[in-house]
């Protein structure tokens, strides 16, 4: 029983990604029918008519909304192999695990269901920190621009999910560490759909509440309203009363839109931050263009991180109310729903997100100097 609690995430992970995987490739077999052997890239496949896709609406959704942060200009058979490559990786790993001691985690004297303690990890980076360094660039963008003299933010580097093996314990684990080390914005730049302990990691964020730490959680990019289909850690206790202390954050196009990919939701995501085309910074001292909510959550961050520099007398409840309330309103009343269907359906910007807007913190730092003690600053 126990070895089959500890696979099950990993199998209905393996799952999700074979499906991925086909929906990959009956695009790619509709890609070369329209474009021919010229070679592509992901905006060619965004720029497919709908028309021309027929009988095709589950792939194409699942595609266009697939969590990897794709750049337009990367060309689309790279894409296709990326995704089949994740595929092959996860499935190997669990035809691997035939035995308790197989599973790496063990190894590691890292038990993922024991919650006993919490005490253990390591310094070490790891492979791959792409998706760390350009969030922690995105936040450090923030604090160095904001206001009309630099507000230096501390950044601290918590890595608790490579390779995409987000362990419960592992969440519930970072949220402390962040915590009792300092922190007083924690930036969230991951999710699920499935969480066998979601009540520790509750625990956790209401242990972040007690010590009045502002939790930013990217909204996911599976283009799927959260308010039916809940993302993980959630924001909502299992009474369904709203976390005050955690804000949750949906990725927006430059033209003042909900991007195609965001996850949206008019009670459980709170507000828009910029989520395409974002500058920052890469591995080994490089510069990077991403696009995904995993993006715009940093920027949120980063703007909370010098709300809370700038006046220290706030609470995280307060910033989250300021953020929501001081948005810049979508442009349009209405605009086209995330995801790609075979019909076009537009939704309001009150079922986007609570706020019904785009993070303003020009607005925010203003609101924030008339509530605070300290005033404009």
């Amino acid at each position: 029983m126990e070895r089959a609690a500890r696979l099950d995430t990993y199998i209905k992970f393996t799952e999700y990604q074979r499906i991925r995987s086909d929906a990959f490739r009956i695009c790619d077999s509709l890609m070369r029918l329209k474009y021919g052997d010229r070679e592509t890239t992901v905006a060619d496949f965004q720029r497919l008519e709908l028309a021309d896709t027929t009988g095709l609406a589950q792939p194409l959704s699942i595609a266009a909304s697939t969590p990897v942060m794709f750049t337009p200009d990367m060309p689309w058979h790279e894409a296709v192999e990326k995704i089949d490559s994740e595929y092959r990786l996860s499935a190997v790993r669990v035809a691997s695990l035939d035995s308790l001691n197989d599973d790496p985690h063990i190894k590691l004297g890292n038990r993922p269901d024991d919650f006993r303690n919490f005490r253990y990890g390591n310094n070490l980076i790891g492979d791959d920190p792409y998706h760390g360094t350009m969030v922690a660039g995105v936040i450090a963008a923030c604090a160095a621009t904001a206001g009309e003299l630099p507000r230096p933010v501390k950044i601290l580097s918590v890595r608790a999910i490579p390779e995409g093996d987000e362990y419960d314990r592992d969440v519930a684990a970072a949220i402390r560490y962040a915590v009792d080390n300092g922190a007083e914005v924690v930036n969230m730049s991951f999710g699920k759909y499935l969480s066998p302990h979601r009540d520790e990691v509750l625990a956790a964020m209401k242990y972040a509440r007690s010590k009045d730490v502002l939790l930013v959680m990217a909204s996911g990019n599976d283009g799927v309203n959260v308010d039916v289909r809940p993302i993980f850690p959630t924001c909502r206790d299992t009474k369904g009363r709203r976390l005050e202390n955690q804000i949750v954050v949906g990725a927006s196009t430059p033209d003042g839109r909900v991007a195609s990919f965001s996850n949206y939701g008019a009670e459980n995501v709170d507000l828009l931050a910029p989520g395409e085309n974002v500058r920052s910074t890469a591995p080994e001292g490089g510069y990077d263009t991403a696009q995904g909510t995993s993006i715009a959550a940093p920027i949120v961050s980063g703007v909370a991180a010098v709300l809370r520099s700038f006046y220290p007398d706030l609470s995280a409840r307060e910033i989250r109310e300021i953020l929501i309330r001081t948005v810049t309103h979508f442009p349009a009343d209405e605009m086209p729903v995330p995801g790609k269907s075979e019909t076009s359906r537009m939704i309001q910007g009150r079922q986007v997100c609570l706020g019904g807007g785009i993070l303003n913190a020009q607005a925010a730092m203003k609101e924030a100097s008339k509530i605070s003690k300290f005033g404009e600053r």
